[in-house]
């Protein structure tokens, strides 16, 4: 499994674009892969006030990519709540989001 087929199984899951990043960037409230330099791979959690939760770190962009997944999975029902679906949605585009992501160099 690579970044494109797990972006898709997410989308088919219907886990919010706001949950989860896939091209490296910190955003707050997020779970984030990351391409280190030596091929490695970095999976971390950013919580809603921009502080990491320590991270894990994976030899190949397939078992980086499992992990996220699984991490998904087993939360599906909470992620797939309408509710939360709405909370992801109204977070990432409220332009005061944008704005801390920007000075705090999150996005």
């Amino acid at each position: 499994m690579n970044k494109t087929e797990l972006l898709k199984v997410l989308t088919e899951l219907e886990i919010s674009r706001g949950a989860y990043d896939l091209d490296g960037k910190s955003r707050p409230d997020c779970l984030t892969l990351k391409p280190l330099r030596n091929h490695v791979w970095q999976v971390f959690y950013t919580e809603p006030w921009g502080i990491r939760t320590p991270s894990y770190l994976f030899d190949t962009e397939e078992e980086a990519c499992k992990f996220m997944l699984k991490s998904f999975l087993e939360h599906a029902d909470y992620y797939q709540d309408p509710k939360v679906k709405k909370y992801y949605e109204e977070m990432c585009s409220d332009p005061k989001y944008e704005e801390i992501c920007k000075k705090f160099n999150l996005k």
